[in-house]
């Protein structure tokens, strides 16, 4: 059994290291909101942050074995690496108090096609992390039986300006079966097979791409307002030059007030001599 273990693994062609861009995609905009009560306008900027990958698909003549992508990031000045598709080591069957183990591709990962591009987007989010600021980087992670479907940070607390790294490599997996243990406590008391994709082999990791989180251009709103952006120093007054502007204008208020006083004094004078 383990000869043909091998020899089949062994007849699954190497898949090609992938090529990949990635880059930081800004496309917040700003909206105009009317408070009920006041009917004044105000300004709101909606964040809509995102990574993007964009990963070259490769040929894959296999109909048996299926391509799938995994993608790992790391802080480009020391860290570890987060892997965002990780395989994930499950019990493949269960036989007489025996357990057996094997890998498995999640079914979140991306499934490779069979030409043109892959899009992989990451919601780049305001961190949620209790004490921390920065942005969150998440993706979506499929529900099960007792939770729905929902977004979760990969990584958290990532500090504007921050730099990261990433690799793409490629995942060779075939239909199989795990056996879902009922009872985790008590897994002997039940169980069942179902549905998995198992892991065969990998390309390996891919040549390293570096972004940074910043600001990119701002996409406008189907009507078009002023990015929040636009109303900062250029528009404003500081209060030191407001009291400049005030110091003035209350001397030249002075000088005039002196000037007009010495001209009425002048004329009485003039007119008591002509008495």
């Amino acid at each position: 059994m383990l000869l043909v273990g091998l020899s089949v693994a062994q007849d699954i062609p190497e898949p090609v290291v992938p090529e990949f861009t990635v880059k930081f995609v800004n496309a917040s905009y700003s909206i105009t909101n009317t408070d009920p009560y006041t009917g004044l306008n105000e300004r709101q900027l909606v964040e809509n942050n995102t990574i993007e990958i964009k990963i070259s698909n490769q040929p894959w003549g296999r109909s048996n074995y299926q391509l799938y992508y995994n993608i790992r990031v790391k802080p480009s000045f020391g860290g570890n690496w987060t892997e965002i598709y990780p395989l994930r080591n499950q019990t493949s069957s269960y036989s007489n108090g025996v357990f057996t183990y094997a890998y498995y591709i999640i079914p979140e990962a991306p499934i490779m096609l069979n030409s043109g591009q892959i899009v992989i987007n990451f919601p780049v989010v305001p961190t949620e992390y209790y004490g921390e600021s920065g942005y969150d980087i998440k993706r979506f992670y499929f529900g099960d039986g007792t939770q729905e479907g929902h977004y979760s940070a990969v990584l958290h607390g990532v500090p504007y300006g921050g730099q990261l790294d990433f690799q793409v490599e490629v995942l060779v997996g075939h239909n199989a079966t795990y056996w879902y243990v009922m009872h985790p406590l008590w897994p002997q008391y039940g169980g069942y097979y179902q549905s998995a994709t198992a892991y065969d082999k990998a390309s390996g990791w891919s040549n390293t791409q570096t972004i940074t989180l910043g600001d990119s251009s701002v996409s406008e709103s189907p009507s078009p307002i002023e990015p929040l952006a636009t109303m900062g120093p250029t528009s404003s007054i500081t209060s030191s030059d407001l009291a400049i502007t005030l110091t003035w204008i209350i001397m030249g208020v002075l000088v005039i007030s002196v000037i007009s006083l010495l001209l009425f004094v002048r004329h009485l004078k003039r007119g008591n001599s002509r008495n």
